[in-house]
Parts: C-alpha cells; structure tokens; sequence
C-alpha cells in the first residue's frame, strides 16, 4: 500500500505540474507570478493526503495577506515543499536547486511558477539567484521561502542557517517569518523514498521586523533566529 501510495503521489506531481505549465504557456507567462498561488496548494494537500500525512498548522494568522515576507522553515525531509505549498502563503515563490534546470520537466514546471534557480556551490551565482528573487519581492510582493540551513538535515537536528536568506531580508526589508515544522523527519529520512504515514505540526511564529536591521549585525541576527528555532524544536509542536 505504501508503494501504491508513492506511485500515485508521483502521478499527482506530474499531472499538477503539467497543468501548470500549460497554463504559462497559454498565457504566455503573463501569470507566471500567480500561476503558484493557484497550483501550489492543489498539489500540496493532494501529496499529504495520498501519503497519509496529516498536517496541522498554528499560527496561521502570522501569513501576511497585504505585504511580502521572507519565510523560513526548517528543512528535515522530502515533504517539506507539499508541507508549506498546502498553506501556500499569499503570492510567493521559491529558490529551487540548479540541479533541476538539467531535468528538462521540472525546469519547466519551475520555471512556469517562476522560481529562481541557485547554484548552491557557486558563491556568485548564488548571490545573483538571491537578487533575482529580491526583484521579485519588490516587484510582485511575493514572499519568499528558504530553508536557511540550505539542505535538508541528515540526522534530524538543526544545521546551522547559511547567510543568504538574512542578505535578502536585510535588501527588502521585508518581515522575516520563522516556520517551525515539527515531525517531518520522522515520517521521511534521508536516503529512503519510504513515508510513514502520521502526524505533522506546522508552527508559524509571530514575523520579526527587519526596518531596523544592519549589515554589521547580520550574522547575530541569524544567530538569534537559530537559537529560537532550535528552542522551539526542543519545545515539541504546541499541546
């Protein structure tokens, strides 16, 4: 069953990212920025659904409705993206891996949501990803989401958060959203396509405003922001 499960999870991604590709393309990608809000949360709920993973989410009154924001989760498992695109926060993007640009589907499909892709070993390509997405931020007020610690965890503890998320947030401006995803490791680990069906906790902390923020206390900021995470996981998901 657990198999049939992962087929049919499978099929869904094909058929919802193609029926977003199409759509870019009859409007000629004059929706691209909306085409996510629209797609994003269809596939999501569909993948934890056909994989038994119930999702239950706090704090939701945190997602901006008016404004753009930079999101970020922790990264502990493959159901991380259908986690956070079945809340699917107002008009947003995502960075996506340069990797995917060689798998000529999932290009298009990225593409067709208009997510900027990173060249996570390449320092200046992935300063000039990050500014692409900065552009979308101020453009189209699209929030943004980054795993901060910019692969997923390999034994389910916290890795320290990389720069690049806070640089983004310091150049907009924008609110700064921790997402704490409690769970996700224990239903998918690293190295197996398995799923154990069971309970997931979204918890979405109050924003922190970045106005106020400067260069010289980035990385105590980050600092901070980990600490919060990593005592929020420790805290278990809320009763």
């Amino acid at each position: 069953m657990r198999l049939l499960a992962l087929v049919l999870a499978g099929l869904w991604t094909v058929l919802v990212f193609s029926a977003a590709v199409v759509a870019n393309l009859v409007t000629l990608g004059r929706l691209s920025h909306r085409t996510i809000n629209l797609f994003a949360p269809i596939w999501g709920r569909g993948v934890l659904w056909l994989l038994g993973v119930r999702l239950t989410v706090f704090g939701r009154e945190h997602l901006a409705r008016d404004h753009a924001q930079v999101v970020l989760l922790n990264h502990a498992s493959i159901l991380d993206m259908p986690i956070i695109a079945s809340v699917c926060p107002r008009n947003y993007t995502a960075l996506a891996k340069a990797e995917f640009k060689r798998i000529p589907f999932f290009a298009a499909c990225f593409r067709a949501f208009g997510f900027p892709f990173v060249e996570r070993g390449n320092t200046e390509a992935a300063r000039r990803s990050l500014a692409a997405a900065g552009a979308q931020v101020l453009r189209h007020q699209r929030s943004v989401i980054i795993f901060p610690e910019g692969t997923r965890t390999r034994d389910g503890r916290l890795q320290p958060f990389k720069m690049g998320a806070f640089h983004l947030a310091l150049a907009t401006r924008c609110p700064v959203l921790p997402v704490v995803v409690h769970g996700a490791f224990a239903r998918s680990q690293p190295g197996s396509l398995k799923v154990v069906p069971g309970d997931v906790v979204m918890q979405i902390l109050p924003p922190i405003a970045t106005v106020a923020w400067t260069e010289a206390e980035l990385r105590a900021q980050a600092t901070a922001l980990h600490d919060r995470f990593a005592a929020a996981l420790d805290a278990g998901p809320p009763a």
